[in-house]
């Protein structure tokens, strides 16, 4: 007696009947389309354990349920984003209107810091004295800088203007052509350093 065997290629063409779990696939698809793609999967896996090749339908419904899920995920995450980056730029705009509001009144100090009384080896007393009082306020202005949030062109620049006002201030009294002319090197740099920290808070402020 003969045994027929199977041609498993002949087998695995054979596509299965629908079923209502194929129907359910396809609705589910798109109405809950995470639960689309899983009865699609169960629906093919039974149809290989029956040795045919899956349903179209099932297939269809992973297709379309895996398509509505990515979308799905999309329509949430995008609008996430976007007004996520819209409220961080609206804080960031107030953030640096209130910093504005509070640098732009020290750019005209900083600028004229210097222009009327130079310092050299021959400066009279009181023009050092006087500025001694303008290095001071230079000084200050660059801790009221450094106190508060600030773009970080503006705090390198503030840095600098802490750092060479106070060398001028430190040690110097003014008293005499020798410390006046150790002060003059510091002076030149803080100077310096002043203007480039209004510099810095024009161009983050927009002042003319």
């Amino acid at each position: 007696m003969s045994t027929v065997h199977e041609d498993p290629s002949r087998r695995t063409t054979e596509r299965a009947d629908a079923t209502g779990l194929d129907i359910t696939a396809i609705i589910c698809a798109f109405v809950v389309a995470p639960v689309g793609i899983i009865l699609g999967a169960v629906s093919r896996a039974q149809a290989t354990k029956r040795g045919v090749g899956a349903n179209t339908l099932s297939t269809l419904a992973i297709v379309l349920g895996s398509v509505f899920t990515a979308l799905g995920i999309l329509a949430v995450v995008v609008p996430i984003v976007v007004f996520g980056t819209m409220a961080g730029n609206a804080v960031s705009e107030r953030d640096r209107q209130e910093a504005c509001a509070d640098l732009s009144p020290h750019v005209a100090a900083l600028t004229t810091y210097g222009l009327l009384t130079p310092i050299t080896g021959e400066t009279p007393p009181d023009d050092a004295a006087e500025f001694e009082a303008q290095t001071r306020a230079v000084n200050e202005i660059a801790e009221i800088v450094l106190a508060r949030p600030r773009e970080d062109t503006i705090a390198e620049s503030a840095e600098s203007v802490r750092s060479y006002s106070l060398d001028v201030l430190n040690g110097f009294g003014f008293d005499g052509p020798t410390q006046l002319a150790r002060a003059a090197l510091s002076a030149e740099a803080s100077v310096g350093s002043a203007r480039g920290l209004a510099s810095a808070i024009e161009g983050y402020c927009g002042v003319n």
